[in-house]
């Protein structure tokens, strides 16, 4: 029913639980920020607007299985499940991790870092291309240049947060 929610923005829907009202209302962030603190240790929202394009991403590390990668993502309202957008942010994590494990030299494959993470992703962007009519495919062609500062991002965040850092490099 949250995933409903999610896409119709002004969906209500009420529940009775236990005697008591529970209101699920359609907001995609609602549905996110809920799912990540309720099964994230720690996460943290990236975002940008430049002109009529922008990103908002928020990442977190899931303590409990699957160990496997989740990723929930939309390009201009889509629901988009694969394509370059999760590459992209994958690489961008691999080099931060990379380079942070390597600076405190910290034994690293590149592929932990995806290990246990969770990522939303929404997207807005003026130049898409889909790998078919389906839309289910972010393609190569697609301009994702929004995106170019957010691994300078991620990296000021870790060196604000030395303590998690260290933690994620060790697990």
């Amino acid at each position: 029913m949250r995933i409903a929610c999610a896409n119709y923005p002004k969906l209500k829907i009420v529940f009775i639980v236990d005697g008591k009202n529970k209101l699920i209302t359609g907001s995609v962030d609602s549905l996110i920020l809920d799912y990540l603190s309720n099964t994230c240790n720690v996460w943290h929202e990236f975002n940008t607007t430049i002109k009529s394009e922008s990103y908002n991403i928020k990442i977190g590390w899931d303590s409990s299985p699957p160990v496997t990668p989740k990723y929930f993502t939309s390009v201009n309202l889509i629901r988009v499940h694969t394509g370059v957008h999760i590459n992209r942010i994958n690489n961008i994590l691999k080099n931060v991790f990379s380079e942070f494990a390597k600076k405190y030299k910290f034994n690293f494959n590149p592929e932990d870092c995806l290990s246990w993470i969770r990522i939303y992703i929404n997207l807005n962007i003026i130049d898409t291309s889909f790998e078919a009519q389906t839309k289910v495919k972010l393609e190569r062609k697609t301009d994702l240049s929004i995106m170019d500062n957010l691994e300078i991002k991620i990296k000021k965040y870790f060196e604000t947060d030395k303590k998690l850092l260290l933690e994620l490099l060790e697990t």
